[in-house]
């Protein structure tokens, strides 16, 4: 199966077998709105992704995520596609699924997590202007999503973790909440906890948002080579630079 190249700048499709394939989401999650800015590369469109569910509704799905989050609603209206989807769904986060991206992540009937990486629940946050009655109205209309997006951590909660612990894990350190390992996720949510891979965690500039991240994930800067191999991908680069000055004499020469 070929799939359209304009799905490719919002998720990544591979392995599609008869019965099976793999969803790789892996940027900023934003409204359908915005396509008609030219955003193309490292967004995920609920547009796009309906799509692609729909040129694979008759497969089992593995979908890995590692984004930020972004847009409350786009990320929603992505999870509730997924809990549609007919066959088995398994989400599987590759190095964080955070904010909106949670909601995806437990809205697979499945949900996988390596020892080394994130989740990140906190409180919606959204920008207003206006009056004084505009503010009271945005913080009553904050609080209604709130309740939404802790509906879904409360249906996969461990049994015997209630809904005021959920609350408080969202609310910590001033609303920014709680990141949790895949081994501290599996303590609260009905997560399965798979081998760490040895590798650096790198997260995109939504990752700046948070204060109170781990200190082993790398804030990777667009074009940055991972961290992990920084040194020798930088050398190679030098030595193809010094390759190309030293072709450029000898052009010049003859």
């Amino acid at each position: 199966m070929v799939l359209p190249a304009k799905l490719l700048h919002a998720i990544n499709i591979r392995n599609i077998t008869q019965t099976a394939a793999e969803i790789y989401i892996t940027g900023e999650i934003i409204d359908d709105a915005y396509k008609g800015w030219g955003l193309k590369d490292g967004y995920v469109f609920p547009a796009d992704v309906k799509e692609a569910l729909d040129s694979l509704q008759d497969k089992d799905l593995t979908i890995h995520i590692n984004s930020c989050g972004g847009d409350v609603m786009a990320g929603i209206a992505i999870a509730n596609m997924v809990k549609r989807h007919k066959c088995n769904t398994t989400a599987v986060v590759d190095a964080y699924a955070a904010s909106i991206a949670t909601q995806i992540f437990f809205s697979a009937k499945t949900r996988q997590m390596p020892k080394n990486t994130y989740i990140v629940i906190h409180k919606p946050m959204s920008e207003v202007s206006g009056n004084a009655n505009d503010m009271l109205a945005e913080v009553k209309i904050l609080d209604t999503i709130q309740e939404g997006i802790e509906t879904i951590y409360n249906d996969c909660a461990q049994k015997g973790v209630d809904s005021k612990t959920i609350h408080k894990m969202v609310n910590a350190d001033n609303g920014r909440g709680t990141w949790l390992t895949g081994e501290q996720a599996a303590e609260y949510f009905k997560v399965d906890v798979l081998d760490a891979v040895n590798a650096v965690n790198a997260a995109d500039q939504g990752f700046m948002n948070f204060q109170n991240a781990p200190k082993d994930i790398h804030y990777q800067q667009p074009g940055e080579p991972p961290a992990e191999n920084k040194a020798d991908v930088l050398a190679k680069r030098a030595k193809i630079a010094t390759a190309l000055a030293l072709t450029e004499e000898v052009l010049k020469d003859e």
